[in-house]
């Protein structure tokens, strides 16, 4: 398909004095008015102000989740602000280790705390505002028997189950049979 080219009008002639319509400029941001700010700096502001204001509500939220999905191993958790790297707090060692330490599952259960500590850190607090559902799709996959288990009580009676009136998950093992 070869492009085509459209003609278009000439501009209308004003029969107003005070209002002129004038040739179109050759290219459209030859049209657009200066920015006082350059969007490079709204846009590196705007990131800072996520990164200080959802980061921590995130990483305090999804500490509340760790115990609950992690059987209780794990209770802590920081994000490295320099290379954006999780590190949770592991008793058998003592200190913070990074994620990548861990076997899938557990990092499996990281992401899961993370994403829901996220979702209740992006929600507006006003009330009457915050949307009544959430969707989780196959949120459990890796999960064993006890922390599939350790979910769905987060889901039915967990901070998630008072949170939000609607939770859809999308799980093919049927974990909510009874």
């Amino acid at each position: 398909m070869g492009r085509h080219a459209i003609s278009l009008p000439a501009p209308p002639v004003s029969a107003s004095p005070q209002l002129r319509v004038g040739p179109r400029p050759a290219r459209w941001h030859d049209a657009v008015p200066p920015c006082p700010i350059p969007a490079r700096a709204i846009l590196g502001r705007t990131r800072t102000n996520v990164i200080n204001q959802l980061v921590p509500a995130t990483l305090d939220n999804a500490c509340l989740f760790l115990p609950e999905l992690t059987s209780g191993r794990y209770h802590d958790a920081v994000l490295d602000e320099r290379s954006f790297q999780l590190k949770v707090w592991d008793a058998a060692f003592g200190r913070m280790v990074e994620r990548e330490v861990y076997s899938g599952g557990a990092q499996d259960q990281f992401a899961l705390a993370l994403r829901l500590g996220f979702a209740l850190a992006a929600l507006p607090l006003e009330l009457g505002v915050a949307p009544t559902f959430i969707f989780l799709d196959e949120p459990v996959a890796s999960y064993d028997r006890t922390r599939r288990q350790a979910f769905v009580e987060l889901v039915r009676s967990g901070l998630i189950g008072q949170r939000f009136e609607q939770i859809l998950v999308a799980e093919p093992e049927g974990i909510f049979s009874d």
